[in-house]
Order: structure tokens, then sequence, then C-alpha cells
């Protein structure tokens, strides 16, 4: 077992380090040791962090052959691993929330910021982010450039202050002012790769009432830091994350198990957690 764990440990990133053989690696060490298809998914898929997104198909692909390879006539998985989603009662769940929304009444603890006003974007800078984090702020396909659309949150703040306008879309997680590859290969400030700090998820619900949606976030225990009035018809709640250290671990934790697995379900939009936390 401490070979696996070593081999786990030292896995290289993707993109050109040598992960896809890694991982055929890592799977057969897991066969020898007789541990479950499970937990070497599990475990690899927590593991696997780099420049190029290793799909949950390619892991299972090296289970796969580790388990054909060192198994005697063992059956290989005829249905691949992934996280078991339970069926979720929709009108249900939501009915209930609801219900308990409507009862909090003035007990909502609502901060709730119009991007717009005046002077609400500096509070939220001030309040929820330290001087020196990057962000992000500008067209929502514009392409990110340090010292304009990307800059250092004090930046912003004197620049909002001597008058500069908010742009209409902002990345919530601070980014780290490298360039990283895109999927397509291409250079990127504002990328999957390019964050720093994974600390927000931004849902959204669009197809239910404001009032609803205020319901919702004052019932379900989601830990927020802002609501923001979209100025259209959703509210967007910046859920604060913990223990969310690497893309692998957003692409696990909160793109399968918190968005695939209950919100989206639920009726949140999924493309909340497909650009990297855009607010859009």
């Amino acid at each position: 077992m401490s070979n696996y764990q070593e081999a786990l440990d030292n896995l290289p990133p993707s993109g050109g380090s040598g992960c896809h053989t890694a991982l055929l690696k890592v799977a057969n060490l897991g066969v020898i040791g007789k541990l479950p298809q499970r937990k070497i998914f599990n475990d690899l898929r927590k593991k696997v962090a780099g420049s190029r997104t290793v799909p949950d198909s390619e892991i299972n692909d090296a289970i796969d052959k580790a388990f054909s390879d060192h198994r005697s006539g063992a059956t290989t998985l005829k249905q691949k691993v992934t996280f078991q989603h339970q069926p979720i009662d929709r009108k249900a769940i939501m009915g209930e929330l609801f219900k308990i929304g409507e009862s909090v009444g003035d007990d909502f603890p609502l901060s709730e910021l119009n991007w717009n006003a005046d002077h609400d974007h500096i509070v939220l800078l001030e309040r929820l982010y330290d001087p020196d984090d990057l962000l992000f702020i500008g067209e929502l396909k514009a392409a990110g450039k340090i010292g304009e659309n990307i800059r250092s949150v004090k930046d912003w703040i004197k620049a909002f202050k001597n008058g500069k306008k908010p742009g209409p879309h902002i990345i919530p997680n601070p980014l780290t002012g490298k360039a990283a590859k895109t999927k397509t290969n291409k250079k990127t400030f504002r990328g999957d790769n390019c964050i720093a700090d994974f600390r927000y998820a931004v849902v959204e619900f669009d197809n239910i009432s404001i009032g609803d949606q205020l319901n919702f976030w004052a019932a379900a225990k989601l830990p927020y830091d802002v609501l923001i009035h979209s100025g259209g018809k959703s509210i967007h709640g910046w859920v604060r994350l913990e223990g969310i250290n690497t893309l692998s671990d957003w692409n696990t934790y909160i793109k399968q198990q918190l968005f695939a697995a209950y919100l989206v379900p639920l009726g949140a939009d999924p493309a909340c957690n497909q650009k990297r936390l855009l607010v859009n």
C-alpha cells in the first residue's frame, strides 16, 4: 500500500508531464493492493490536476486496463465509475424550502447588492477581498488583460472612486495574474487554470420568481457571503467555499457533488459552474 500511496502523492500534473501513463501505474498498484475500483477512482479523481482537463473516462480506462492485466478472468467495468446521484424530488424539496423561507420573514440576513448602484461595488470589494487580490471585471467574453480588466482590488477601488464605471461582469475568484493554456492551447489570464483562490461558487435560479429565490436563500443551508440582484430575473448567490484548493477539487466536489447532484436537479442554472464561477 505504501507504493500505491507514494505513486498517488507523486502523480505528475496533466498537460505533458506524463500524467496519462502515471494513471495506469497508480491503478496497477491499487489492483495489486486489492483496493476497490471505486476507491482507486476517487483517489485519482481527487489528485489529478494540471493544465489539461482529465475526464472521468480517462481515469476509468486506466482502471479497466489495470484490472484486465492483473486479474485473470476479471471483468472490466461495464458501467464507468462515477458519483451516484440519488433522485431528488424537486417540487417537494423546493416547496418545503419556500415555506421555511416565508416563515423567516424579517429575520432573513439579506445582503443584497446592486452591482450598478453608486457605491455597492466598492463596498463589495472592500468587504469580500484583500487589497492585493486580482480580479477580472469587464465584458463577459473579453480577453483578460493585466492592468486593464484584471487589476488588484485596491486598484479597482481607486479607479471606481475616481469615476470609472464597473464592468457588467466579474469573476468572483481571485486570479494568479499568470498566463495559462486553454483547452484549445491558447494563452489566457482568466481561464480555469488561472484561479488563485477557489473562494466562491455562484448559484442562480432564473425559472422561479424573485420572491421564491429569496425564500430559497433564507431557508437553504448554503454559506453565502452576498446576494446580488442581476437587474433581471435572477439573484446571484456567492457561496463561500472551504477546502477547494485545485481544479480537481472543484470538478469533484463543486461541479459533481454540489451542482450536478443537488443544485441543478433543484432548478439552478448549470452554467454557473461551467465558466469558472463567472457572474453573467
